[in-house]
């Protein structure tokens, strides 16, 4: 009996343990299945076996900060999905948050624009032919113009959009799918200067400068991708955009030098925020439901007033700074400011969190709980809380 409740003991611990390696095996090919899924739209782009490799990489190697950089000096830093990306005047460089060089990228523009959609990049030369889309250390298009190109946009879904010069027109833009394929031309008699591509549907918004009885004058025009006609516009006289956003509230996010302002679908104002006369500085656009102004004041001195605007542009927060701002950055629940050696840390109502000694730095980005910032010579990076 003895010799039988034994191996009744270990066949059941044999079990237990084939169970548990079952269960794990079962946990890993769901996260697998998840991650997969998540990522659907990179992997159908660039093959499942190169999107398998790169998260390998991306994974292992590295020894940690501070990292030597092996260029120019540092003008940009930005978040890439989970990747730090920095940008000098002649290369793009990504890194791993162990530290590893995932890829450089070489600029071979003359005026290299960066923009950077989830965790993919979009490059450009501005007044010039050249434009490519990446994905980690892969090109996922690249495409060399006839015309010029103003301006472009990529979209969270894949979608692309890019304005160039065109004969007989002042810009023309062209619409790609998530694939790359052409399915949309427009042309316009206007100078085209910004895209944004909604969130929600095939719609797109284009701001436009041009001249009216020698006065500035600007607008934008919304367009759906299943036809080539404009559905509505919105005139803006005497001011000029500098930037536009659709998001996922529906409204076009309109900032311009002398106000904030949200367009519905209809080219109606549903609301607007003006600065009082005060100079712009700064602003990001980049979180779905605050916009954040920086404004020159000059009342004892010069002054910056940070305006933090919540959906209806209403002034959810408000503080003020004297030294220079040389870095804006706001993440789901933070707005991060840096300047002049440190960077500080805000809730979205602008009330004080931490400041964080960033010394020597010229640019910093915060990537899930690290604030990487770059030297002139080093990247060098601290946890934040």
């Amino acid at each position: 009996m003895g010799k039988l409740t034994n191996f009744d003991e270990i066949r059941k611990k044999r079990q237990k343990k084939t169970l548990f390696f079952r269960l794990l095996i079962l946990a890993v090919i769901s996260a697998g299945i998840i991650s997969a899924y998540t990522y659907r739209d990179t992997i159908l782009s660039m093959g499942i076996g190169n999107w398998a490799s790169d998260g390998i990489s991306a994974a292992f190697g590295g020894s940690g900060y501070p990292v030597f950089l092996p260029g120019d000096e540092p003008n940009w830093s930005g978040r890439v999905g989970g990747w730090l990306a920095i940008k000098d005047n002649t290369s793009l460089y990504l890194y791993t948050s162990s530290g590893r060089m995932l890829t450089e990228k070489r600029l071979h523009y003359q005026n290299p624009i960066v923009r950077v959609t989830g965790d993919r990049i979009l490059s450009f030369d501005r007044g010039s032919y050249g434009l490519s889309v990446d994905y980690g250390g892969r090109q996922l298009f690249n495409k060399t113009f006839d015309n010029q190109i103003h301006c472009a946009d990529l979209s969270t879904s894949g979608v692309l959009a890019v304005s160039t010069g065109a004969t007989g027109y002042l810009s023309q833009v062209t619409v790609y799918s998530k694939e790359f394929e052409e399915i949309l031309k427009y042309s316009s008699e206007n100078f085209i200067t910004g895209l944004s591509i909604s969130p929600r549907k095939g719609m797109l918004a284009a701001s436009t400068v041009t001249s009216k009885g020698g006065m500035l004058s600007s607008g934008v025009h919304l367009l759906n991708f299943t036809s080539s006609t404009e559905l509505t516009h919105l005139d803006l006289d005497d001011q000029l955009i500098l930037s536009i956003e659709y998001k996922k509230d529906g409204y076009v996010h309109i900032i311009t030098d002398r106000s904030v302002i949200l367009m519905t679908e209809t080219g109606e104002i549903h609301a607007s925020f003006d600065f009082g006369g005060k100079s712009l500085a700064a602003f990001d656009t980049n979180h779905d439901n605050y916009d954040i102004i920086i404004l020159e004041t000059y009342q004892n001195g010069k002054k910056l007033e940070i305006i933090s605007l919540d959906g209806t542009l209403a002034a959810a927060g408000r503080c003020e700074m004297s030294s220079e701002v040389t870095g804006l950055q706001t993440t789901s629940k933070r707005l991060y400011i840096s300047s002049s050696g440190r960077t500080e840390a805000y809730d979205l109502q602008l009330k004080p969190i931490k400041t964080y000694e960033t010394p020597d730095a010229i640019t910093a980005t915060v990537v899930g709980n690290t604030l990487y910032y770059a030297t002139p010579r080093e990247i060098q990076s601290m946890p934040i809380s």
